[in-house]
């Protein structure tokens, strides 16, 4: 998999380095004596080409490579790359891209929020712009030579989101060497390669609440407080602890029984890691489904969900390329270490009534029977025929 959109002729391979050296950041095999390492050593790239050998491009082909992301379900994008010139046909390729798109602020000290810079200005849920820092956390900020006017990273209050080091980044380059360069091109891909850490400790997360997580958890820095939307740093172990402390119901496989009920698996048991509040539940199903969904936090009653804590509204189902996803909000909940507690969704169908707090057997499920939390319902929530539903869904704290 791999494309290469420029028109020098080089194919696939890197004859500028620029590219080799953020892949390397992201994700270079460490503990092995060789070279550096990168933050995340399990992960697969593709190489999408948009700059040729001086490292220039023309911003089609950044929309190209975009589109050719969507297309072949890449879920993380790394853009260390920009222009100050607006396309529309890069704006609509960020808007139809489904995935976390990471995006380099840019390397000339100047507040985008005035001076906007593409695609890292445009202000979507599935987009992080990112600035850079020195060794010191502050802005990042070098002049190279007395007669040229210094080069550093761009800032905005509401148009660059968080920052990441970027000043002498060691990492892999052409002809198997090691080099150190600077610019919210390396601070890019530390962040995109913590995206990816957090996707391994939790696959089901979507890229809205992979950038809220990587933003609600920044270090804060005095001084960057009026150049960035957070006024922090990227902290890698502040998003991991955070995702690690979700419920989380692992991805189940179970038979819906569509005209009766009977099988129906729509809960999943989770234990609290420790004790938070959870003010948000996601659910992703695997299937080609559709129509609305509301989704709950039950206390356990001995092998079953018992009585409802909390409860978000009516959500739709969203599509993506792979699966289908709803996200809501809950009253903010006290969550105790090692309680047991289940997530439920219950479906309807377009414009009809909700299967509400009614829990059936099925799918390995340890316990027998049914659970009614109220009145059985004579009618079911799906059309027809019965089918295998892989389903994941947990709740977290996204604000």
């Amino acid at each position: 998999m791999g494309i290469d959109l420029t028109d020098d002729n080089y194919g696939l391979t890197d004859p500028n380095g620029h590219g080799t050296h953020v892949a390397g950041i992201i994700g270079a095999v460490g503990n092995n004596t060789i070279g550096i390492a990168g933050i995340n050593w399990s992960i697969q790239m593709v190489p999408i080409r948009v700059l040729d050998v001086d490292n220039t491009g023309y911003s089609d082909w950044t929309a190209e490579g975009i589109n050719y992301a969507a297309t072949k379900h890449i879920k993380l994008l790394n853009l260390s790359l920009g222009s100050y010139n607006y396309n529309p046909n890069v704006e609509l390729a960020v808007d139809n891209y489904p995935g976390l798109l990471v995006c380099a602020a840019g390397n000339k000290i100047k507040d985008t929020d005035l001076e906007p810079h593409y695609p890292s200005y445009f202000n979507v849920p599935n987009l992080i712009s990112v600035g850079a820092t020195n060794d010191t956390d502050n802005l990042w900020v070098k002049q190279t030579d007395p007669n040229d006017p210094p080069v550093g990273s761009n800032f905005g209050l509401t148009t660059v989101d968080l920052f990441a080091p970027g000043e002498d980044i060691y990492s892999t380059y052409k002809n198997d060497t090691i080099i150190q360069m600077s610019g919210t091109s390396m601070s890019t891909p530390m962040v995109t390669g913590v995206a990816q850490l957090l996707r391994c400790i939790n696959p089901s997360l979507t890229p809205s609440q992979l950038k809220n997580i990587i933003l609600n958890n920044v270090d804060t820095v005095s001084g960057l407080a009026t150049y960035c939307v957070t006024g922090g740093i990227l902290d890698a172990s502040k998003a991991a602890d955070r995702v690690n402390s979700y419920l989380l119901g692992l991805n189940t496989k179970a038979p819906y029984g569509a005209t009766t009920g009977s099988n129906m698996f729509n809960a999943v048991k989770a234990v609290a890691s420790s004790s938070m509040t959870v003010d948000t539940i996601s659910l992703y199903v695997e299937n080609p489904l559709s129509g609305n969904v509301r989704l709950g936090l039950y206390n356990d009653g001995g092998g079953f969900p018992n009585f409802l804590i909390a409860q978000t509204g009516d959500i739709p189902l969203a599509v993506s390329p792979d699966k289908q996803w709803a996200s809501g909000t809950i009253s903010t909940v006290s969550i105790s270490s090692g309680t047991t507690y289940w997530l439920a969704f219950n479906f309807s169908t377009s414009g009809g009534p909700y299967d509400n707090e009614v829990f059936y057997t099925g799918g390995g499920m340890t316990y027998s029977g049914y659970y009614t939390y109220g009145a059985l319902p004579s009618y079911a929530p799906f059309l027809s025929s019965s089918f295998a539903a892989t389903f994941s869904i947990f709740a977290s704290k996204n604000n």
